[in-house]
């Protein structure tokens, strides 16, 4: 399994992060052509994309399956996941996160798959 960012955050050696992502994860800065990632999206492998926004958008329709936390609150900003055209995805499973007490929110994981 290898997870996919082009996220600052994760291409900055001195990010907490880095440390982690160096050895787990394939950073692309520059995404020149989808082709660079043939090998994934053709991979029986499971693979991750980790953000951001853009590369959520680029990479869909390559994917199989979703896992997607889905946060009950809206929140300002600027970005967002793409939305998910219930046409081509189905919801197979979900789980309510738990409370503990940090988060004022309701929240559920749901994995879904292309119809």
């Amino acid at each position: 399994m290898k997870e996919l960012t082009c996220q600052e955050i994760f291409t900055d050696p001195h990010s907490i992060a880095w440390e982690h992502i160096k050895k787990d994860a394939y950073v692309f800065e520059i995404l020149e052509d989808i082709s660079m990632l043939d090998k994934y999206i053709n991979s029986d492998e499971e693979n991750f994309v980790i953000g951001g926004a853009t590369m959520y958008k680029l990479l869909m329709p390559y994917c199989n399956k979703m896992y997607i936390t889905e946060i009950d609150k809206e929140f300002e900003g600027d970005v967002s996941f793409p939305e998910i055209d219930k046409s081509v995805w189905k919801v197979t499973s979900t789980e309510k996160g738990p409370k503990d007490g940090v988060n004022d929110f309701e929240y559920e994981y749901v994995t879904y798959e292309k119809i």
